[in-house]
Parts: structure tokens; C-alpha cells; sequence
């Protein structure tokens, strides 16, 4: 008997979509995928939704279960499904009439036992997306190539052995998702390299003639060829579309609690700032920093959706242009359960630590203050938000705070660990925007400040260019002494804050590549899921220099960046610091801003507030 499901879990929402998932933690989730299903995890599709009250339903969810088939009577008693998901159960077969959801435009069944997919599925003339990521496919389910307005399919992580010709056919077809398979018709390489490769291979096999399936007469050749191209066109268009930036008419404004009090009431300000040092009112630095810190959260929050994805893997989950992309609609899989949605990672984590640090010494950078702070956080995380230890510890990081020594002498043991290696990742980058504030008035302070906690755990000389650069940024934007509508000007403010970081730099390899990065105008040539290179440090740098180079507001650009895929969190975060310290958080996103978790902005606040204090702002 299949476990019973409380009408009180899940109720119809007025976009007419009932949800029936799971919630499950990262241990759960490691269970789930193991095989082992807890009590409350449905075994039989729960009949009480063919009630007459679901008959209009739209988006249905029952992921997360273990549910072993679904019922044939499904198509009949809700025949407006739009988007149906059933991915992490136990499906092996759906029932021959599945086809007759007419209406059907996104089907999700990842992670199941599916070899085969029914005919009639030929009918659903409507469908558009498809996940069968994780299933037991040897054959591509030929089906789907009768559907003429597909347009994604993630296939990946099967046995197929081969893709149908027709595939090159399918004129709105953008995305076809083939990693960690078998196949040799395209080749595996070149599946791997994603869809334009697939779809290129697969168009030139039929221009040689080779389509056995549909006839190979010679004016079936010319006929095929022909429609193949007219296809190849058509999807060339769709690739080409370009993300449209997001007007924001609703723009959240710093809450009351943020209002600082007048300098009278302040004690001690040892980061008051001094006369002549900005060109920016009292309210418009505050409007900065807050955007700053805010900004880099966001960036955080939303990276965390594509963290670790190919750029073709973000386009299946959030659509070509990030459309369906937001907070709630964060999918569920094995890395971002770790996290409510909503909610940041250890890239904000960490400059949350480097912010309490210099609230705590009175805005003096302490660089062993910091080691201890981050021990502390990798042990037990921040326990007032109910974390019991740091998420998404890199490398780098988890080596030197292993060592006895690091609490002591962290310069040292950085450099110990550093030493004949080539590793600059962005764990350093991730963090130290927020040091771009103090004494931002004086770019040498500023330089120093940023290098002394870069080397705590990061040495490489790439990570202390890359860090100063964005931190020099910062300060000029803080200085307010460039017209950043003016593109001269944002050159001149790049300008001045590339040579800082350049300065540091003697390998001329190092150089070349810091030139590279520096000199990028778009985010494609950030090339944020290249491979085994996510993480370097100069990617952020690049991202967060492209940024300001486009025209866009807050949203559209972090949206763009996002969905290049990557080390996507850390891309953003470091982009999305600078674009809030450029916009001010009173232009940031209010829609994302009411999606993050209230009471961690109401102790960030408390957090940002304690720094501004200090500032005498």
C-alpha cells in the first residue's frame, strides 16, 4: 500500500499548480538516490487528486517519492497539464495513453528506470521541454523527434549508444543535453561539447545521404537537405536571441532600520570619512555599501541555481535567456539541496566574516583575527542562523584551515601550501569585495588591507591581483569621482584599477592572461564552464569588468552572467558587489530581494549597519 499524503502539505496555488514534492535535505537526498525511501514517500500516485477540484489543473509535482507508475486514468482527469514533474522516483514504463495530455509542454522524469517512452506520446504536439537525465535509455525514444515544437531535451547521464538523424530536423530545436553517455553516432566528444556540435554532425550526415530511416533516393537527398538546412537556419535565430533587460519599476528602498543615526550620537568612528575623500552624499554611500554587500548576496543567491552547470544545462532548467530563473525556481538536485532556497552560500559567508572581523578591531584588518573567524565558521558555520557547519568549502581553503598552525601564522601556512603549485582559484575573490569600504579614500590602505587577507588563504600572486583590482574598483566607485553613464569614464576607472592588480604580476603568463580577462567586453568570453578552469580567479575579475563594460540593470546582467553556468555563485557574487556598490541597493531587484530569507537579511542588516556605525554614516 502506497504512503499516504496530507491534502494540508500541498494546496492549489492560483497559477492552478499543486505541488506534491518532497522536501528533502542533502542527507536525504543521498538516500533517496541510494535506494532507501522513507515511510512518508509515496509508493501508488495518490488518488484523491482525479477530485473534481483538480480537473483545471495546470502544474502538477510529485518528485521525490517512489512512485513505481502512474495511472492510465491521469490524461482524463487532468487534461490541462502543462508541466508535469515526476523526476527521483521509480518509474519503469508510463502508460500507453500518457500521449493523451494533449496540453502538455514540460515533462521532468530524471532519475528514474525509464527505457522507453509509449507511442502515443507522438501526439503531444505541444511539448517543448523533456527531461530523461539519469534513466536506463540505450535507444533515444524516436517519439520525441515527432514533436515538432520540441525545443529542449536533456538526455543526459544514460547508455545511449546513438542519436536519430531527425533530431537535425526539429527547427526549434536549441538544446539537446547528451553528457555521459555511450554514443558513437555522434561521437561522445562530441556530444559532450553540446548541442550546435551534435546538431552540425547530425545535419552533415544526412547532407551525405545517410538517412536510411526516411528513404535515400536521391531526391529524398535533395528534399532532406534541403529541410535540414531550412531547419539549421531557424536555429540559428533561436541561438542568437539575446537576453532583454529587465525594466525594474519597483525599486525597494533601504528599510527604516538601515537609517543611520546623526554624528552627534556616534562614539566611535574610525572609519568616519574625510572631508573631500567622495564627491557622494551621506545617503548615497549608504546606498552603495548596502548595495555592495546586497549586491553580492543576490549575486550568491541566484548563482547558486546554475553553480556548477554547463551553459546548455542552465538553458534546459531556466530557459535560453534565464526566463523562468528566480530564487523559488531553484531545481532540486544533489548540490543545491544543501541550501534553502533563498538563501546565500560561503562565497557571502566568508565576506560576512571579514565585515564582523572589522566591526570587532574597530575597522583594522587582522589577518589573524579572520583565520580564526573562518576555523570557526568551517566547524560550525554561522549557529545563529541555524547552519551546524560551513557549505562549499573549496579546496584551498579546506587544506590551510586544517593546519594547526593557520590560527597562528596563516600567511605561512598559505604560502607553505602554495608553494610548487599553479593554483589560483577564486576563493579569495569570492570574499574580499567587502574591503573595497574602508578607507576607500586611500587606494595604497586599500591595496594592503586586501592582500593581507587574500594571502590568508590564497598566495598565488594571480589571486592578490585579481583581488586588489576589484577592491580599487570599489574604492573609486565609492569616491564617486567617475560619471559611470559615461563609457569613457568607466574606462578610465577600470583603467586605474587594472594596473593595481597588473602591478603585482611577473610571470608574463600571468600578465597575458590578466590582460585577457581585464580587457572583456561580454561574458562569453569569460568562458565561465571551460572545463576543469571554473574556479580560477581571474574569471570573476573578468565577469565583474564585462559588467560594468554593458549597458543592463542589476537584474538583467547578473541574469546574463548566471546562465553562462560555472562557478556561477562565485561569477556573480563578485559582479554582483561591484554592479550593487555602482547601482546602490536602492536599484536593486525588489522581486529577488523579497525571495532571499527574511531573517538572514535582518541580521545582515544588523551586520551592515554595525560597519556604517563605524563610518560615522
Amino acid at each position: 500500500m502506497g504512503a499516504s499524503f496530507s491534502l494540508e502539505e500541498a494546496a492549489i496555488s492560483q497559477e492552478r499548480s499543486y505541488d506534491c514534492s518532497r522536501r528533502v535535505s542533502f542527507e536525504e537526498y543521498l538516500s533517496h538516490v541510494s535506494g532507501v525511501y522513507p515511510l512518508e514517500a509515496l509508493t501508488l500516485f495518490p488518488k484523491h487528486l482525479f477530485e473534481s477540484k483538480y480537473l483545471l489543473l495546470r502544474h502538477l509535482s510529485l518528485s521525490f517519492h517512489a512512485l513505481i507508475g502512474l495511472p492510465g486514468e491521469m490524461p482524463y482527469y487532468m487534461p490541462h497539464l502543462v508541466s508535469f514533474d515526476c523526476s527521483h522516483n521509480r518509474l519503469e514504463g508510463l502508460p500507453g495513453n500518457f500521449g493523451h495530455f494533449l496540453h502538455l509542454q514540460e515533462l521532468r522524469l530524471g532519475y528514474n528506470k525509464l527505457k522507453s517512452l509509449p507511442s502515443s506520446m507522438a501526439e503531444m504536439s505541444e511539448l517543448k521541454r523533456v527531461d530523461l537525465s539519469h534513466n536506463q535509455f540505450e535507444k533515444f525514444p524516436r517519439v520525441l523527434t515527432q514533436s515538432e515544437n520540441l525545443e529542449q531535451i536533456n538526455i543526459a547521464f544514460n547508455m545511449l549508444s546513438a542519436l536519430p538523424l531527425e533530431l537535425a530536423r526539429l527547427k526549434r530545436l536549441t538544446t539537446v543535453y547528451c553528457l555521459m553517455n555511450r554514443c558513437k553516432e555522434p561521437p561522445q566528444e562530441i556530444c559532450d561539447k553540446g548541442t550546435e556540435g551534435i546538431l552540425a554532425y547530425l545535419s552533415g550526415k544526412i547532407s551525405e545521404g545517410q538517412d536510411g530511416d526516411l528513404g535515400g533516393g536521391a531526391g529524398a537527398k535533395g528534399r532532406n537537405a534541403a529541410k535540414s538546412a531550412a531547419a539549421a537556419v531557424e536555429r540559428a535565430e533561436a541561438f542568437k536571441r539575446a537576453s532583454t533587460p529587465v525594466k525594474q519599476t519597483l525599486l525597494k528602498r533601504l528599510k527604516p532600520g538601515n537609517t543611520s543615526p546623526t554624528l552627534g550620537e556616534k562614539q566611535k568612528t574610525p572609519l568616519r570619512v574625510l572631508d573631500g575623500a567622495t564627491s557622494l552624499s551621506n545617503s548615497e554611500l549608504v546606498d552603495r555599501i548596502a548595495g555592495l554587500v546586497y549586491g553580492a548576496a543576490l549575486g550568491d543567491a541566484v548563482g547558486l541555481a546554475t553553480e556548477f552547470m554547463t551553459r546548455e544545462e542552465s538553458q534546459f532548467h531556466y530557459g535560453m535567456d534565464g526566463e523562468r530563473l528566480s530564487l523559488p525556481a531553484i531545481v532540486h538536485d544533489r548540490h543545491r539541496c544543501k541550501w534553502t532556497k533563498g538563501d546565500w552560500t560561503d562565497d557571502t559567508d566568508q565576506m560576512i566574516l571579514i565585515l564582523m572581523s572589522l566591526v570587532q578591531w574597530g575597522g583594522v584588518v587582522d589577518e589573524v583575527d579572520f583565520a580564526k573567524k573562518l576555523v570557526t565558521w568551517c566547524n560550525n558555520g554561522f549557529e545563529e542562523l541555524g547552519d551546524t557547519m560551513g557549505l562549499g568549502i573549496g579546496n584551498t581553503i579546506g587544506k590551510v584551515t586544517m593546519n594547526k598552525e593557520f590560527v597562528v601564522k596563516p600567511h605561512e601556512v598559505a604560502k607553505q601550501m602554495w608553494e610548487g603549485s599553479d593554483n589560483a582559484a577564486n576563493g579569495a575573490i569570492m570574499r574580499t569585495s567587502i574591503l573595497g569600504v574602508p578607507h576607500f579614500h586611500d587606494l595604497c590602505t586599500v591595496s594592503d588591507n586586501v592582500r593581507r587577507i587574500c594571502k590568508t588563504t590564497h598566495y598565488d600572486p594571480r589571486c592578490q591581483a585579481s583581488c586588489v583590482s576589484v577592491c580599487t574598483a570599489i574604492a573609486l566607485l565609492l569616491q564617486g569621482k567617475h560619471d559611470m553613464s559615461d563609457m569613457e569614464q568607466v574606462e578610465l576607472l577600470l583603467t586605474e584599477a587594472t594596473q593595481r592588480g597588473r602591478g603585482l604580476l611577473q610571470s608574463e603568463a600571468h600578465i597575458q592572461d590578466f590582460d585577457y580577462y581585464t580587457s572583456l567586453g561580454d561574458f562569453a568570453g569569460v568562458k565561465c564552464s571551460d572545463g576543469q578552469k571554473i574556479g580560477y580567479t581571474l574569471k570573476p575579475l573578468g565577469a565583474s569588468w564585462a559588467a560594468l563594460r554593458q549597458p543592463g540593470d542589476f537584474k538583467s546582467l547578473i541574469m546574463a552572467l548566471v546562465m553562462q553556468g560555472g562557478d556561477a555563485d562565485s561569477n556573480a557574487t563578485v559582479a554582483g558587489a561591484v554592479l550593487g556598490c555602482k547601482l546602490g541597493y536602492s536599484q536593486l531587484p525588489s522581486d529577488w530581494l523579497a525571495d532571499m530569507i527574511q531573517k538572514n537579511t535582518v541580521w545582515l542588516d544588523k551586520k551592515i549597519n554595525a560597519l556604517l556605525d563605524l563610518m560615522a554614516l
